[in-house]
């Protein structure tokens, strides 16, 4: 290599020296200045976060007196219902224009003829039967007489039952007795050859027509008593206890109806656990179902009503929203500190609309229970009520 060459070369690398250590110093420069700025700036000041007010609908709920409401649904049912049945037999020979469904009758309305000739020629055999067992009777009582003063002419002394033709007096009276009956019961057949109503009632099914022959026992139809109706409520031994028994009067309502209501009775309480069921009925009856002139409308047969019993009243329990009572039992409450309290309560009845509890630590005293969202509350959080309402 010349010396020419050598010198350019040289030449060279200390320019390329010189532009990386400028910028070199330039990077350092500006890493210092960062860092300057840095230094001189200044820090924002730290804001800590504002907690999240919490707030709580509550309702104000005191101890007092309440009453336990015993709901239950059942279906009507008739209080008597009799199957209209022949006592004798024959042909169907006229038939009431009543006899239809849904027809009202009175008590003793004829309602079907059978064929009465037979029974009328058998009624006529029993008077003259009788009329013969009465001239028997005349006759006999004549021999008798008859044979005492034949006895006593011949001086025989004291004469015997036979002599005076006792028996045979005693036979005729006996032959009387039994006439009169059969003429009694020809007279009863002959009468059941009209079919009546036994009370005044609804006519609910026919199952015979105009010349029809039936024999004793066949159905011609079905009539139920509209004096009353009856219905079975079915509740738990537990809620039957806890009926007033002294409160027999309730109301009754249609269950896809509640503006159809009619007065009602408690007549009685069964005495049995149904064994399938495990519950018991309490049976109650509305009087006179079917007069649209002391209801505003017909209860009948096979309607599905809803009735609430009340029972007998407590004294220091508490009435509370459902939804306050959770399910573990417990109801979250907010103290005189606005720090959530949780008590135990002890439930005594649920209510169509609430529930009846004790609160053993809350001391009679009245409680603002929260209402609704308890699962996002712990015991001591601090709270702002909102809402407060009365309760019961």
């Amino acid at each position: 290599m010349t010396d020419t060459q050598n010198e350019t070369k040289l030449k060279f690398n200390r320019k390329n020296f010189v532009g990386i250590a400028i910028a070199i110093v330039l990077i350092a420069l500006a890493i210092g200045g960062s860092k300057l700025n840095s230094a001189t700036k200044p820090k924002p000041e730290f804001n800590p976060p504002i907690p999240k007010e919490i707030i709580v609908e509550t309702i104000q709920v005191y101890s007092g007196i309440h009453a336990p409401v015993l709901k239950s649904t059942a279906t009507v049912n008739a209080w008597q219902e009799s199957q209209l049945a022949a006592q004798v037999n024959g042909r169907v020979v006229s038939i009431c224009d009543c006899l239809e469904t849904g027809s009202t009758v009175e008590a003793g309305t004829v309602l079907a003829k059978i064929d009465a000739a037979d029974y009328q020629v058998v009624v006529a055999q029993a008077k003259q039967a009788l009329a013969e067992a009465r001239q028997k009777i005349a006759e006999e009582e004549a021999r008798s007489e008859q044979a005492k003063i034949d006895w006593e002419e011949l001086n025989l002394g004291e004469p015997t039952e036979l002599a005076l033709r006792k028996p045979q007096l005693d036979a005729a009276k006996a032959s009387l007795q039994r006439r009169k009956v059969e003429l009694q019961q020809a007279n009863r057949n002959l009468s059941r050859t009209q079919i009546k109503a036994p009370y005044t009632g609804i006519i609910t099914a026919r199952n015979a027509n105009l010349g029809n022959f039936i024999n004793m026992g066949a159905t011609i139809g079905t009539i139920l008593n509209k004096e009353k109706v009856q219905i079975s409520f079915a509740l738990t031994p537990k809620d039957v206890n806890k009926i007033d028994t002294d409160n027999k009067k309730i109301t009754i309502q249609q269950s896809d109806n509640s503006n159809l209501s009619w007065p009602a009775t408690i007549e009685r309480i069964d005495s049995v656990i149904d064994p399938k069921t495990r519950l018991i009925n309490v049976i109650a009856e509305v009087q006179d179902p079917f007069n649209t002139e002391i209801h505003s409308s017909a209860l009948r047969v096979g309607t599905f009503v809803t009735a609430e019993f009340m029972g007998k009243t407590i004294e220091r329990l508490y009435a509370m929203p459902q939804s306050a009572v959770l399910t573990d039992k417990t109801v979250f409450t907010v103290n005189s500190k606005n720090e959530v309290e949780i008590l135990q309560a002890e439930i005594v009845h649920r209510n169509p609309n609430s529930v009846l509890v004790y609160l053993p630590t809350a001391e009679n005293q009245s409680v603002q229970v929260i209402s609704q969202g308890q699962g996002a509350l712990v015991a001591g959080l601090k709270v702002t009520q909102q809402g407060i309402s009365e309760g019961e």
